[in-house]
This record gives structure tokens, sequence and C-alpha cells, in this order.
């Protein structure tokens, strides 16, 4: 230990300032990588920087083919494989700034994202350990711009640029041509500084009338931007957040803030937020994501921030990117994952569906392991086979759809067809020879809300007394008794009282769906009217083709339909049926 008297104001200073050096907290580091080879990884990478650059480019003319969430999810998987093969460096190089290109007060880099909460945590726990608040702000999804203030006069307005692969391009765009239409760019502050530099996002609302056919508000602004001759009347509306002074002369963020709201951006304030847990982090990026329509700001997550400028100053930037911020952006909806088998279900009607077996991704905090594709028609036009990267996504915030295939392998191991013209509408009614998964579909109908809707009953339960034969037709479930069924079900069942369309619909007539059959029990007025009823009276009824009613009537004429209508239009509700 030191004697006391080594404690001079000049030792205590230097031991702060290392202590100020220590080096941030490096992101969580522990890629969950796709269990592919090393070549098949290098080629879907080269494939991936390709696509990406493609996209960029068409972003650049305004006319984006794929969606914000769908672009996020090709860079989030190339970052991924990167990682898996320990790429260090940028695979494309930025192109040579000319001499008449305008450059930057100060770069634009992008932010450091969070993984996750351990990386906040990690963020929150070293602005703790250097004695600096910590503010959040929204993430804006607009463009990043840089505004250049002398002597309170606007003297340049650049965009940060085009991103290309994984590095950042110098072809920003000379925005002063269009700052006089933009009121939310003030031409003049009513300031003594030399000069000022903010850095910020310019963006259009979601209530923006102009954006409503653009794919996304960024899209629209990126467009505008690059026209020629933008109109001014849409310049008008755009809007300016400022997230960044830099090289503020004040002390930090709330001190800048209360400056920049006496300039006029008004915005700023509302939109900061001092934190000191992960839990106000977490709910403030809760808020945001379903708040943010209300907000009318086009925002894809949250900005933490170290706030005083002496700790940001000491911290500095990589390449642009701020050691003193990050980024936490919203759960993602859409991800780039692995095809690792293709299964098959059958339906009740005997359609057979693809059903894609992946490797394991989380959207929107719901883990996904198998996305349904549809009929084997419609499969067949996809050209999907195992190993091939493909992008999913949440529709309606919970279902899992597939969009694309953005990779396929040359090792890539195609699936055999199964033979659809094994199964119609008209088979498995029993669940012999092959027809277990049709038969259970069946059943699965007939017991849930299309049908019965029954209480206390579960598809593991039912396919368990399948398994042990205690159901082999579907009217054997009204033959079970409380050994096989609780006693509300078996009450359910025998005093089911369902309207005749329900009881209808409950049998899964093929060609008959809801509406269908209202219709039936509006016309027919009774099941035996129906049960009776010729081809050509099902046809009007249901105006439907020949064929159609050809069909239903077969399946009515099936002596295991025959058996389930017995019990389920049987007038005697009040105990078990004896079979027929």
């Amino acid at each position: 230990m030191l004697p006391a008297l080594l404690y001079t104001p000049t030792v205590v200073l230097l031991l702060f300032l290392s202590f100020l050096t220590i080096a941030p907290p490096a992101l969580t580091d522990k890629p969950l990588c796709p269990t592919a080879s090393r070549d098949q990884l290098q080629q879907e990478h080269q494939q991936l920087l390709k696509q990406i650059d493609k996209h960029n480019n068409l972003y650049r003319q305004g006319v984006p083919a794929i969606s914000d969430m769908d672009y996020d999810a090709l860079v989030a998987r190339q970052r991924l494989i990167e990682r898996c093969l320990g790429l260090t460096v940028a695979t494309i190089s930025p192109s040579l700034i000319t001499p008449d290109q305008k450059r930057h007060r100060y770069s634009l880099g992008s932010l450091k994202k969070a993984d996750g909460t351990e990386d906040v945590e990690n963020f929150l726990g070293y602005a703790l350990r250097l004695g600096t608040p910590v503010i959040v702000q929204p993430k804006i999804d607009g463009m990043a711009i840089e505004l250049v203030y002398q002597k309170g006069r606007l003297v340049q307005a650049l965009t940060r640029g085009s991103q290309s692969g994984s590095s950042q391009q110098s072809s920003a765009i000379d925005l002063m041509p269009f700052t006089a239409d933009i009121p939310a760019i003030p031409q003049t502050l009513p300031t003594a500084h030399r000069e000022i530099v903010l850095h910020g996002e310019l963006y259009a609302r979601n209530d923006n009338p102009y954006a409503e056919e653009a794919s996304s508000p960024r899209h629209y602004s990126a467009g505008l931007i690059n026209q020629n001759s933008p109109a001014t009347e849409e310049l008008a509306l755009l809007q300016f957040f400022p997230w960044h002074w830099v090289k503020s002369p004040l002390g930090g963020i709330h001190a800048n803030i209360r400056q920049l709201v006496d300039w006029g951006f008004t915005a700023v304030q509302q939109h900061t937020h001092p934190v000191k847990s992960l839990r106000e982090v977490a709910r403030l990026r809760s808020d945001y994501q379903h708040q943010h329509h209300r907000e009318q700001m086009p925002l894809d997550g949250i900005v933490i921030k170290m706030e005083k400028t002496t700790i940001q100053n000491r911290l500095g930037y990589l390449d642009g990117t701020p050691y003193w911020a990050l980024g936490w952006k919203f759960p993602a909806t859409s991800a780039a994952t692995t095809v690792s088998d293709i299964a098959w279900s059958i339906g009740r009607t005997g359609q057979i569906t693809a059903v894609l077996e992946l490797e394991s991704v989380e959207l929107d905090g719901l883990s996904v392991s198998r996305v349904n594709i549809g009929p084997i028609s419609y499969f067949a036009k996809l050209d999907i086979a195992r190993d091939d990267t493909v992008i999913v996504a949440l529709k309606g915030g919970a279902t899992p759809v597939f969009k694309q295939v953005i990779h396929r392998p040359e090792s890539r191991r195609p699936t055999s067809l199964p033979d659809q013209s094994r199964f119609n509408p008209l088979t498995c009614l029993q669940p012999q020879d092959g027809c277990h998964e049709q038969f259970m579909a069946r059943l699965l109908w007939l017991t849930g809300n299309h049908g019965l809707d029954l209480p206390a009953i579960t598809a593991p339960e039912l396919e368990e007394l399948v398994d042990r034969k205690k159901i082999q037709q579907l009217h054997h479930l009204f033959t079970l008794t409380n050994a096989e069924l609780s006693q509300q079900t078996i009450d359910a069942l025998h005093n089911h009282n369902q309207p005749l369309a329900q009881a209808i619909r409950a049998l899964g007539i093929p060609e008959v769906g809801r509406k269908r059959s209202k219709l039936l029990a509006v016309r027919a007025g009774s099941w035996p009217a129906i049960e009776n009823a010729s081809v050509a009276q099902l046809q009007e009824w249901l105006n439907s083709s020949a064929g159609e009613a050809t069909i239903i009537k077969i399946f009515l004429e099936k002596s295991e339909v025959q058996a389930l209508s017995y019990y389920l239009f049987n007038s005697e509700t009040n105990s078990p049926k004896k079979e027929p």
C-alpha cells in the first residue's frame, strides 16, 4: 500500500483517469452457430453479402424490394455467420472518397447492439463504475444526418451515407438544397458558439399521408431525399430529432437538452428518460414498442446513453461507433434460420401440408422451430430443401410464417414429395392402414371448437384413446365411460344440445364450412331431410357444383358417418346411446 503522503492531488487525478480508461465491457459473444460445415457457411456468407448489397442499392434508388424487418434478418444472419467464422474485418471495402465529396465533421457510425438483457446490465454496471448517470431515448428509424452551424448559421447538412455489406461508404447526400423547405431544420440558431455540430434523425411520421404507399416511413424519406427535385410540400412534413450534440461544451445530456429546447428542438425533452436499473430500461423499451404508433414516430428500439460529456469524450468512438451508447432493438419479428428437416401433416380433408423443421430462432419472445408451408402443390413451387436458409416471421404477433428462401447451398438435401392421391375428403374414417393422422384430425375437429367444443379433453388424451383402440371410429367417443373420460366430458357429450347448424359442422362434411352448415340447417330444416336428400337437392340448397354435391352425398352415406350422426342428432340426449 502506498504511504498516505503519496496521495497527492496529481496522483489521485492519474488514478482517476486510469480508472476511466478501463476497457468497456464486451458484448456477449456466444453465437448459436448453424449446424453446417465451414465451407457451407462461407458460401452462405458470400451470398448474403451480395443480397445485402443488392437491397442497399434498391433502397438508395427508392424502390426497396423487402421490408425493414426482412432486411434486418438478412444482416443479423450475416453477422451471426461472421461471428461463427471468426471474421473480424469487413469483406467489402469502402469506396474511395472523391475530392468533390463533402466530409462529415464527425463520423456518423452505427450503434453497438445489445443481444439481450445481459449486455444491458453490463452497460449499466460499467456506467455506474464510471460514476455517470444513464438516459434512454427512442431509436428512431429514419435517416441519420449531420447538421453543422457556424456562428449560428447552418452551413452543412449531410446524410450518413449508404451502407454496403458490412462497411459504410461515403456517398452522403448533401441536404443543403432542401433544408430551407424543412421547417424542422432551423436555418439559424440564436447562439454565440463558434461551431455547433448536431447528429440526429431525419424522419417521416407514421401518419405522414405521402408515406402511405411506401413500405415504411424510412423507405419513404430515403426515396424523397434521393429525388432530384423533391416536392416542397413533402419536405415540409419531415421531422428532425437531434440525438447528439457533438463536442458539447456543456456538462452532459440534460444540459444539452435544455439548450436544444431553447433552440426549438422540443421533442428531445419529452423523449429523454433517466434510468438506474435494467427493469426501468426494459419497461421503457416495452412502452415504446407498444406505443410508438401513438407517438407517431417510426421506432425500432431504444438507445441507452451515458449522460456525462466528460465520460463520453473519454470513452470516445471506434470507427464512428460510440463506446458510451448502446442500442437495444425491439424483439425481432422476422429472422433467418436453417431448415433442418421437412415433415408432412395430413389434415381432416386429406390435404397433405408441408411443415419446415427449423433450427430454433426467437421472434418477439417466442421460440420458433416449426413453420407450416401449405399444400404440396405450393411447397413444390418454392424449391425448399433441407439445409436451406429461410426467413420466417410472425403474423398477427403470434403465428410463425415462411417468407422466402435466401440461400440454397450446393450440398442441400432435397426431399421426396408424398403421394397426395392416397388421401382425400372421403378417406380415413378409421385409423387403420396409414390413416392415423387424418383420423386424428377428424377427431380433433369433432371435439374442438369447430364441433362439440368439449371441456376437459386434450389432444394427447385422445391420441392415447386411439392408440389403446378405445376409439376406432368417431362415434366411439360417445360410448366411453368414466374409466376413459372425466364425468364433465361425458355429461357434455350426452347433453351437448348443439344447434342443428353446429352439429352439421361437427360432422366434418367435405366442402361444408360454417356458412354452408347454416344454409343446410335453414333450407333442410332437419337432419333426416339432409340425410335423405338427393345430389340435386344438396346442390340446390348449397349453391354448389354437381361434383361437390356428389362428394357430400357419398360422405353422408358412409357407415361411419351414419353411426356418428345417430349420436349427434338423436333426440334422446340424456343417457349414453347404444351403438346402431
